[in-house]
Parts: structure tokens; sequence; C-alpha cells
């Protein structure tokens, strides 16, 4: 009785520890996607060249 007891709590903390692992993934894939987002749109910003007015 006792080896089923921690075999279950073994299965439980491993299945835990994978579900909370598939979630912070998910979460960096998210967070990740709209950090490359933001730093493409201030790049583009930063090093978008002005246009210059020719003085005549």
């Amino acid at each position: 009785m006792g080896a089923y007891n921690t075999g279950a709590l073994i299965a439980g903390k491993v299945t835990a520890k994978t579900g909370l692992l598939a979630a912070a993934f998910i979460f960096l894939i998210k967070f990740g996607i709209v950090l490359i987002i933001a730093m493409a749109a201030f790049f583009r910003t930063f090093f978008r060249h002005k246009k210059r007015k020719h003085l005549r």
C-alpha cells in the first residue's frame, strides 16, 4: 500500500512540473513574439532616415 502512495506522489510531482514547464514555455513564446515586435518597431523608428529637404 505504501508503494502505491509513494508512486502516486512521485507521478503527481512529475505531472505538475511538466504542466508548469509547458505553461511557462507557452508564456515565453507569447511574450517573446510581443518582445520581438516591440524591438522591431523601436529599431525601425530609431534607424529610420529622415528625408532631408534640399535648400534652393
